[in-house]
């Protein structure tokens, strides 16, 4: 961008300070990972960088404006496709989210960071390109060392951490996520090599090149098929599928499903197609690749807001490639980024990248900025500063709450309930709107219930508290539905919890019924939730609704080995020995023959055999996929010597909330495979 003219000393020195803020995020973010945030080691720690750097970037442009006395925008065909993202981004949270601050936390707040990071460089930093690639490059070398001695067991030895003794270890996060950096790291490094004139410059660069090409054939080698950091995509006709089937809603069409909703999407649309490959128990939280995880989450507008900007980009990087050295290998690192995203879905640092060097392309143009010359500039300038502050208060307390979630995993790891409780009743103080910290502390108080519920003799005092303990793990499986509905894992887990309170706590049977009525709702082509719920009724006695569930879920599955033999247990309690016998015949077909299970497979049915009459003719159904593990319906909780007794308002504040019985699910008949139109072969 044109650069202006300063009128007070201090712009200089914040123009300055922005441009070395930049650098240092360009530098940080592939490296920064935390072993204090035990749950979210990678991806948190990149988040907060990225939050903090957009923040201080704000509060920059506010001041600089101020001391400027000139509210100052991007040039209008930059800011149009940021302005048109940012508004998607938080309309599409308004009207999709439950609970408005909970993606914020996610990529939500991510991608406005970024948008807010690319805004604030456009104000406040001109053509400067050349010190954010040289600190990109040194952070993909030591990326690359890192990645070479984890590779050879060596880095666990430099460091303590248990986590640098893995030999997939890399602080970028994933070994997809390397490879993705290593690939637009080594792109602008052997291109500002060949072009640079300096001898020790180029060796140097050359040095780089070679550690950046070991790590990336060392990154390869292990996402190959069968390695241990091999990843699992959603297929891209299926992620097409997903997409076009939200564009059936006018709301979702324009808007998506919300930025942080792809999961939901994922169990609402899944194809039933899907059951029948390898990995078909993934819930996918990202799509094919970023466009259609873009598509899919925010829409059509989402979709063209961000075409624009990536058309703005490049553009930029088409005319500007030339004017330095710099330039061409930016602009080549952005051009691996942005095709990228069209293989993959992006992961934080591909991102930074792609908003980082779309910028610094931008800034190579010489358009002039928005510029409105104006007394009334310092109140804008002090609303972003403010509300950068206070935004700043947020992030402060979601780091804290995450530090003491970690600890509380590290005290659940040595055993100690009681620092695990109070860590994790520190952790939702601090941010209540984490659904997972509210699924940690119910199963929490589920299991310190349980434990002291074990002791022989119980006193008022101990049965005062297994209430008081069983009504937090229920409200709080509560709160974790509350704040994600659409999400079936929560009900699955507010299920779990009431199946494990049955013959321990009145009316827990029929809210493990009611919640997986739900979560089957909102992921009606799971064959796992099925036989999940198969395996509760089928404890409770109620063996025809079992059996039900079990045919459901080898509509779904034909080939799901577990499911047959659950169902021949099921027809057996019933007296059906014809029907058990051919389920049971199924399951020997589809088992591994190798495995354990096999000859107890085999066995059942010999017993079987003896029940049926002598002129039955066998029955047989071809196999398609072998399993190797067979799971009986769990039994319901042995009685506790103690009976919780809720009373009748407490028992419907702690049922589950949902509008309808149990009647409606069984006329909701799962579509087997061979019906859906268009899948996948």
């Amino acid at each position: 961008m044109e650069e202006q003219s300063l009128s007070h000393p201090i712009s200089a020195f914040i123009t300055k300070a922005a441009l070395i803020l930049l650098v240092i995020y360009t530098f940080a973010i592939p490296l920064v990972i935390s072993p204090m945030t035990a749950a979210n080691v990678f991806d948190f720690p990149k988040w907060l960088i990225t939050i903090g750097t957009a923040l201080i970037m704000i509060i920059f442009t506010g001041v600089y404006m101020i001391l400027e006395r000139k509210i100052i925008l991007p040039a209008k065909r930059y800011l149009i496709p940021l302005v048109l993202l940012a508004g998607v981004l938080l309309i599409s949270i308004f009207v999709n989210q439950p609970v408005i601050v909970t993606p914020f936390y996610g990529k939500s707040g991510l991608l406005l960071a970024l948008i807010a990071i690319v805004f604030s460089s456009l104000v406040l930093i001109k053509d400067k390109i050349k010190p954010v690639l040289l600190a990109f490059i040194a952070s993909s070398f030591l990326v690359s060392l890192m990645q070479i001695l984890a590779f050879f067991e060596v880095l666990g030895k430099i460091l303590t951490a248990p986590m640098y003794g893995q030999k997939i270890f890399t602080p970028v996060g994933s070994q997809v996520a390397l490879l993705s950096f290593l690939i637009m790291a080594l792109a602008a490094t052997l291109v500002y090599s060949l072009k640079v004139k300096q001898v020790g410059q180029k060796v140097l660069l050359f040095v780089v090149a070679g550690l950046q090409t070991i790590a990336l054939v060392f990154a390869v080698a292990q996402i190959l098929p069968g390695q241990d950091a091999t990843p699992r995509y959603l297929p891209y006709a299926s992620g097409w599928s997903i997409a076009v089937d939200q564009l059936k809603n006018g709301k979702t069409a324009f808007l998506g499903v919300g930025p942080e909703n792809f999961a939901m999407a994922f169990s609402k649309f899944r194809p039933v197609v899907l059951n029948q490959s390898d990995g078909w128990f993934i819930r996918f939280g990202a799509s094919s690749n970023e466009w259609l995880t873009v598509f899919t989450t925010l829409g059509l507008v989402g979709l063209a807001a961000m075409i624009l900007l990536a058309l703005t980009f490049v553009k930029a990087a088409l005319t500007g490639y030339k004017k330095s050295t710099a330039a061409t290998a930016v602009s080549v690192a952005f051009v691996a980024s942005l095709l990228i995203t069209l293989i993959i879905p992006a992961n934080t640092v591909l991102l930074a990248v792609f908003f980082i060097f779309g910028t610094l392309l931008l800034n190579l143009k010489k358009d002039k900025a928005t510029v409105v010359e104006s007394g009334l500039a310092i109140a804008p300038a002090a609303i972003l500063i403010l509300g950068s502050v206070i935004l700043g208060v947020f992030v402060v307390r979601a780091s804290m709450a995450e530090a003491a979630f970690g600890q509380s995993l590290q005290y659940a790891a040595e055993n100690r309930g009681t620092d695990t409780y109070n860590a994790q009743i520190r952790a939702i103080q601090l941010n209540p709107y984490m659904q997972r910290y509210h699924l940690s502390y119910s199963n929490t108080n589920l299991a310190l219930a349980n434990a002291l519920a074990t002791k022989e003799k119980l006193t008022d005092d101990d049965r005062q508290k297994i209430t008081q303990l069983i009504s937090q793990s229920i409200r709080e499986g509560k709160a974790a539905v509350a704040l994600d509905p659409d999400n079936s894992n929560s009900w699955v887990n507010l299920a779990k919890i009431y199946r494990q309170l049955i013959n321990f706590a009145q009316g827990a049977d029929q809210w493990a019924i009611t919640s997986y009525i739900q979560a089957i709702r909102l992921d009606n082509t799971n064959p796992q939730l099925r036989l999940d719920f198969g395996g509760l009724l089928y404890s409770l006695g109620r063996y025809e609704e079992a059996i039900d569930q079990f045919k459901q879920a080898i509509v779904l599955k034909p080939d799901y080995a577990n499911a047959y033999y659950n169902l021949s247990n099921a027809y057996k309690q019933t007296g059906q020995n014809v029907q058990a016998y051919a389920a049971m015949q199924n399951v020997v077909q589809l088992i591994d023959p190798n495995s354990a299970d096999h000859d107890k497979a085999v066995n059942e049915l010999n017993e079987l055999q003896k029940l049926l009459p002598a002129e039955l003719q066998q029955a047989t159904t071809a196999a398609t996929k072998r399993e190797s593990q067979l799971t009986e319906p769990e039994p319901t909780p042995t009685p506790r010597p103690t009976q919780v007794n809720f009373e009748e308002g407490e028992q419907q504040e702690l049922a589950p909330e949902v509008e309808n019985g149990f009647g409606e699910l069984n006329q909701q008949e799962a579509t087997p495979a061979a019906q859906v139109e268009g899948g996948e072969q």
